[in-house]
């Protein structure tokens, strides 16, 4: 316990941060929940604004809540390829393969009897 203290005490907080980064880019598992957070719960690719709301207040206020989201995931990216920029690569490929297989397999489940049009 004392030796960890001790390399805590010499390590600066962002270089501790950094190695929890690396550690967790590390496994499929840890890329893929990096993906999940930044794509789609902080939604780093989407726009932020909603053109359904027509009540300026609260698009006003809707937008800057998914700003604020965006640019969270937008940061936690930005800390993950500094981290590690070929786990980083890996992610994004991972990601983005993960999305295009679940499409795929929508585009090929089979309709409802009566559904067609």
């Amino acid at each position: 316990m004392a030796k960890a203290k001790q390399l805590f005490a010499k390590r600066s907080r962002d270089e501790l941060i950094f190695d929890d980064l690396k550690q967790a880019m590390e496994t499929p598992s840890g890329r893929r929940l990096m993906y999940y957070i930044t794509h789609e719960l902080c939604g780093v690719m989407n726009v932020v604004f909603d053109l359904k709301i027509k009540d300026g207040v609260c698009a006003s206020m809707e937008n800057s809540r998914l700003e604020g989201m965006r640019q969270a995931g937008l940061t936690l990216l930005t800390n993950l390829q500094r981290a590690d920029t070929a786990a980083y690569n890996a992610m994004i490929l991972e990601g983005l393969q993960e999305r295009q297989a679940a499409a795929l397999k929508e585009a090929n489940k089979p309709s409802i009897v009566g559904d067609e049009q």
